[in-house]
């Protein structure tokens, strides 16, 4: 029936650093049927320095009096932020203990941890242990509401044997190591862009190259040849071949710089020719 329509809206949105709060609207958008949330910017200027309040308003599309609100938090995590587990239980196993694993682990860190991934181990690039299983988590203080380093959480969890134990968990590490923790790997992506890199320079230095010598090319190509200089603006005083001809030069093209020792330039001297 009716009662089934729920409209979504985001009542107000805020970015919370230490003790101030900034009122930031336009950084998310929420479906209005869905009540799905969804980024509308960057938030490069927002790493590591805070968190996101987000207060949504359900409401009955037939009845306004059926309200709900709920306060959102949304954090922006880094790979300095994450810690990898690694448990020696299958993924569908974890999923079932998932609540179990978390009491285990805020009890041991005192902070509220939140798992955010759960897939099959890959100890290697290209091999999988469907045995086992690497949990992402990454924990938040109770107290700043601020989220705790990857390297502080990993020591917390680590010190703890008997989490570790009754959780079945045989490695806690920070997921930026297991980023490039193969070599290989990080070998190739190293070896592409260094390829790319020499290819661009190479290509780059060749351009300037041929240009500089077509450039030259043409210059030597358009230079006159002779005495060095050239007459326009030839001016005939009358059609007779016998009567008095006068050539006046109006401009030169080349400089003295460019006249051949012991030629004459009337045409740079501006001086009429009488032939």
């Amino acid at each position: 029936g009716n009662f089934s329509v729920t409209w979504f809206y985001l009542n107000s949105c805020n970015f919370v650093q230490q003790n101030s709060r900034t009122s930031c609207p336009d950084t998310f958008i929420l479906d209005r049927t869905e009540g799905s949330v969804v980024t509308n910017e960057l938030f490069g200027t927002y790493a590591d320095q805070g968190y996101f309040t987000l207060l949504v308003q359900a409401v009955d599309a037939l009845n306004t009096n059926f309200v709900s609100r709920a306060e959102v938090e949304v954090y922006i995590l880094s790979e300095n932020q994450q810690v990898l587990l690694t448990i020696d239980k299958t993924p569908t196993v974890v999923r079932a203990e998932q609540d179990s694993l978390i009491r285990s682990l805020q009890m041991a860190t005192g902070l509220e941890v939140v798992v955010d991934d759960i897939q099959y181990h890959t100890p290697q690039k290209g091999s999988v242990d469907e045995t086992k299983s690497d949990v992402t988590v990454h924990g938040v203080d109770t107290a700043t509401r601020l989220v705790t380093d990857a390297n502080a959480l990993t020591r917390l969890i680590s010190s703890d044997r008997d989490v570790l134990s009754a959780e079945a968990i045989s490695g806690v590490t920070p997921l930026e190591v297991e980023v490039c923790a193969s070599e290989a790997n990080c070998s190739v992506l190293e070896a592409c862009l260094i390829g790319l890199g020499a290819v661009l320079f190479v290509g780059t230095t060749s351009l300037i190259c041929i240009t500089f010598c077509l450039k030259h090319r043409c210059l030597r190509r358009g230079k006159p040849k002779g005495n060095g200089f050239l007459s326009t603006n030839l001016e005939v005083a009358s059609g007779d071949p016998k009567e008095t001809q006068v050539k006046t030069v109006d401009e030169t093209l080349f400089t003295p710089a460019y006249r051949p020792r012991g030629v004459q330039n009337p045409a740079y001297d501006r001086r009429s020719v009488r032939l």
